[in-house]
């Protein structure tokens, strides 16, 4: 099978316009493809708004995939749950990452997120080759589609990077000239991805562009740069950014069963179900047991996170779940409520994948301010999440470090099993170590990063394998 992308000839760009085509996956890796056979010429594709519209669509479609690993459809709360210290399965195919001892030789998840990455980051580099040039599309969309697709390439390095470490940064939609590209360094890397998100920021309008939060606004780019000033220590910076999205049109919903309900007012950004297959959302397919008493849960919570609430934490009861199998009770991930829809229409799910909500943001300018010495902010944004959880409020006279700690505590609870956010918390503050060592006696420091593909490595000279991964 070919990947279905885009090229550059003389005069013309090709590259993917109908949802259908974006649907046709790839087996090649996106750095050494083959020139498309489904494609549609740039004067069509970029002939009119519908068309170009279309054309983002599809990658927004192609980013959360059907059933295998994907960028965006909810991959990275399942395995870098089970690479942390979050959950673990019932299924033997993931011991790999539970035991943090990935291949690199066979198809899996660690595969599937460069390959398909960088599918879609090839896409939205065509799209926005074609908007950049003369095109048909009204000033408004074009500006709002540009500010989309800078976004999308930050989003897709940002998802990288965190999960390989160095990685080929390019713009280009020439596959020959990407096929050879090397590594760059983690912090060239993050200096990209800041650029494109301040481009995006720029462009994007503060209201969204449709009815519902499934396409980006400017607040949605404005989370994500806070968060990858916080992951840099650009601790200042990063307070400033998310104070923006906590002012702007959000708010905490106080009952914790409803903050993941689809347009649900802390949520920033989301991504609706494709396909119509039923599934509202592929975190709660893949987290929400089947109710038959004889089947086990696909993922149970780790004792060591169960035991990381405090017994009044309002979460413990709204965001975990209880299977009872074999004579034994098993908690799991419940923050999503619907393991299979009722309708397969994506529209009328009661769920849409929850990207960034408002809970992150008050908890990166708690760990910035606090990095900063901004002591009373930082309890006070702390407390927000806290008292919304049903705890007491953190101590007026408390520490840096413990308020760090404090904070720290508040993100595994109140972020678990969402998007990798505790396996990258664990690896940007040098725990992963001291934490993983303790719990996995197959632990090792390079662990840390996932192997890149061995086709990757076959084909690219430039390219040399992550320390602790060998042939």
């Amino acid at each position: 099978m070919r990947n279905v992308n885009v090229y550059t000839k003389k005069n013309s760009l090709l590259a993917v316009l109908l949802l259908c085509c974006v649907t046709m996956v790839s087996c090649k890796k996106f750095l050494e493809a083959d020139p498309p056979t489904d494609v549609v010429p740039a004067d069509r594709l970029f002939a009119n708004d519908a068309n170009a519209l279309s054309a983002v669509s599809g990658v927004y479609q192609d980013m959360m995939g059907t059933s295998s690993a994907r960028i965006a459809n909810g991959t990275l709360s399942v395995y870098s749950g089970l690479l942390a210290d979050e959950i673990y399965s019932f299924n033997s195919a993931d011991q790999e990452f539970f035991t943090n001892q990935i291949t690199f030789q066979s198809y899996s998840a660690a595969e599937y997120l460069w390959q398909y990455g960088y599918a879609s980051l090839y896409r939205v580099n065509a799209i926005l080759k074609g908007l950049q040039a003369p095109n048909g599309v009204s000033a408004a969309m074009n500006t709002q589609l540009l500010g989309e697709s800078y976004f999308l390439r930050a989003f897709i390095y940002f998802q990288l990077t965190n999960l390989y470490g160095k990685i080929p940064l390019t713009e280009a939609t020439d596959y020959q000239a990407n096929s050879s590209l090397p590594r760059a360094e983690v912090a060239v890397v993050y200096d990209t991805i800041i650029a494109n998100l301040k481009l995006a920021e720029g462009l994007l309008q503060a209201a969204y562009p449709t009815s519902g939060k499934v396409r980006p606004n400017r607040f949605t780019a404005s989370a994500l740069l806070a968060r990858a000033y916080l992951y840099r220590g650009k601790y200042a910076e990063a307070a400033a950014k998310a104070g923006e999205v906590i002012a702007g049109p959000y708010t905490l919903v106080t009952d914790l069963n409803k903050v993941f309900l689809k347009e649900s007012g802390e949520a920033i950004w989301e991504l609706m179900p494709v396909l119509n297959r039923g599934v509202n959302t592929f975190t709660g397919s893949m987290f929400i047991p089947d109710t038959s008493s004889s089947s086990a849960p696909k993922y149970a919570l780790d004792s060591v996170l169960s035991a990381a609430f405090e017994v009044t934490d309002k979460r413990l009861a709204s965001w975990v779940g209880i299977k009872k199998y074999n004579g034994k009770t098993y908690q799991y991930p419940a923050k999503y409520k619907v393991r299979v829809g009722s309708s397969t229409v994506p529209e009328n799910a009661t769920e849409y994948e929850i990207v960034f909500r408002l809970g992150e943001q008050y908890l990166i300018r708690a760990e910035a301010n606090a990095q900063l010495g901004n002591m009373t902010p930082a309890i006070a944004d702390a407390d927000s999440i806290r008292s919304r959880a049903g705890l007491s409020l953190l101590s007026p006279v408390i520490t840096k470090d413990a308020l760090l700690k404090a904070i720290a505590q508040e993100r595994r609870i109140e972020l678990f099993a969402e998007w990798g956010h505790r396996w990258f918390d664990l690896i940007r503050t040098n725990k992963a170590d001291e934490v993983l060592r303790v719990l996995k006696p197959t632990w090792k420091s390079t662990a840390i990063l996932w192997p890149i593909p061995q086709y990757e490595l076959n084909t690219n000279t430039a390219i040399q394998q992550n320390a602790g991964y060998t042939n």
